[in-house]
């Protein structure tokens, strides 16, 4: 099997040297001083799990210079980036690769859909603390690697027991992480979501770790609200999240590191763009969609929206 990696960050770097430590086909596509440096200097990962570095990875910075077509395309790059990449990969859909997004977002797949077709379409998602540290290297912050993957509508198929048996193999040789064909993805995604999208609103508005946040009462309670309102959507938009997930979700910030702050938070100290139109403002589009109200919501996306654009 041929696998692309579009984005060779941290989450497109780390699982797909993980596949090339396990002897599977991979390409990457990057660009820049990353490019650059794995090109001349190979792709480093730096992980508790295992180091590995891949001495000669194939790195383009366009799928269509690719001889033929992968097998399965994941997309590792930031959500405001998948227009471009759903338009460059629509002519490898054609050609029959499946196209799994591993990004953040909830409604990524409109975007994909819309150039790929929603056909070729697999869907995914991971929880893993992975970056760039510097151009080549990607370091892998803790243990936590977790990769999960299933059809969109929840069905079986032969290219899902393909891509399962490479990724359940390449689990088991490089014990780089942990894979799981899921079958409700969208739930998984959604449970991942009604997560991340407060913590990084919350993170990112009032700049800070979550530790001082989740202490103080006033941000505590907005926390609170935020969570409340993502699950109610999510709900409203079809995902089977349980009762009882607003605890859960506060549960699980309540045991973060008081240090943690959201990717949103570093892209904002840094001037890079944010993914607020793709968190928080997914939330308030799909609010308005289903008939949810989401005004703690609205209040983080007023107050980041002149930020977005770095």
């Amino acid at each position: 099997m041929h696998i692309l990696m579009f984005g060779a960050g941290g989450v497109g770097g780390y699982y797909g040297a993980r596949l090339v430590e396990a002897g599977y086909a991979v390409s990457f596509v990057a660009r820049g001083r990353h490019a650059a440096a794995m090109t001349t200097h190979g792709l480093q990962v730096r992980s508790q799990r295992g180091d590995i570095t891949v001495d000669r990875p194939n790195v383009v910075d366009d799928p269509a210079k690719l001889g033929t077509p992968p097998d399965v395309a994941f997309v590792c790059v930031k959500l405001m980036q998948t227009e471009e990449a759903a338009r460059q990969l629509a002519p490898l859909a054609t050609a029959g690769t499946a196209v799994c997004s591993l990004q953040n977002g909830v409604d990524r797949d409109e975007v994909l859909a819309r150039h790929c077709g929603s056909a070729a379409l697999l869907d995914g998602t991971t929880q893993i603390g992975a970056a760039i540290a510097e151009p080549g290297v990607i370091q892998h912050t803790g243990t936590m690697a977790n990769l999960s993957y299933g059809e969109p509508q929840g069905h079986d198929s032969a290219r899902l027991q393909a891509l399962d048996a490479v990724l359940q193999d390449t689990a088991a040789r490089t014990g780089g992480f942990e894979a799981r064909q899921s079958p409700d993805i969208r739930l998984d995604i959604w449970r991942k979501f009604s997560f991340l999208a407060p913590f990084a609103s919350l993170t990112a508005r009032h700049r800070s770790p979550i530790g001082p946040l989740r202490e103080a009462s006033k941000t505590r309670a907005e926390l609170e609200s935020l969570i409340a309102e993502t699950v109610a959507v999510g709900r409203a938009a079809g995902a089977a999240l349980p009762d009882g997930r607003e605890a859960e979700v506060m549960k699980f910030i309540d045991g973060l590191p008081a240090e943690m702050k959201s990717s949103m938070l570093h892209d904002l100290e840094a001037g890079k763009p944010l993914e607020l139109d793709w968190l928080t403002g997914a939330v308030l589009r799909l609010g308005q969609r289903h008939g949810v109200a989401t005004p703690a919501n609205q209040v983080i996306y007023d107050h980041m929206e002149s930020y977005r654009n770095g």
